[in-house]
């Protein structure tokens, strides 16, 4: 397959306008196609169409991309409502002892959000640093971010605050001397 990085991409004078294919947005179910995507095996003789990316827009792969994440966060947090719902009715039929051993056991699972609490100092090592080691099932559940408490900022998150932090985060990440994004060239022959 050829791609951007192929040296005849450029030689061949190809643009990825080109490989777009309109009908299959229109035609295309765009929630239900990424989740049967997800669900694909590999068999014989068949493909998905989602496997060639280049057949469609960059939005279009946006929206497909947020289709399949928010769904995935939705199935965490409707898991973790049933799991404190289920929690509840049990509560007359254990003792405290075992309430308190099985909530310690499933505190994951009932967390219903992903908290991040990060500074403006630093906010990339102190998102890294919170997000190291954690399961997936904590990372698929929707984000909460609260920003500069420490500084004695304070707020409700109701979108504003992880905008602004994946803006500060990723601007953070990208500066040229943090050295993330540099390209590596080849080494000279002597």
């Amino acid at each position: 397959m050829l791609t951007r990085a192929d040296p005849d991409y450029q030689s061949l004078n190809l643009r990825e306008s080109m490989f777009e294919i309109p009908f299959f947005n229109e035609r295309m179910d765009t929630v239900q196609e990424p989740l049967k995507f997800l669900r694909w095996e590999d068999q014989p003789n068949s493909l998905h169409i989602l496997q060639y990316p280049m057949l469609f827009p960059t939005e279009y792969l946006v929206r497909y991309f947020r289709t399949i994440n928010f769904t995935s966060m939705m199935a965490q947090y409707d898991q973790t409502t049933r799991t404190n719902q289920l929690s509840r009715s049990l509560e007359m039929f254990l003792r405290h002892t075992h309430m308190w051993v099985l909530r310690n056991r499933m505190e994951i699972t009932m967390t219903n959000y992903l908290v991040l609490n990060v500074s403006r100092e630093d906010p990339l090592m102190d998102t890294l640093d919170q997000l190291w080691g954690l399961e997936k099932r904590i990372l698929l559940k929707p984000l909460k971010v609260k920003m500069g408490q420490h500084e004695g900022e304070f707020g409700a998150d109701h979108g504003g605050v992880t905008y602004e932090f994946f803006r500060v985060v990723l601007s953070e990440a990208f500066k040229p001397d943090h050295g993330k994004h540099l390209r590596r060239t080849s080494p000279s022959r002597n």
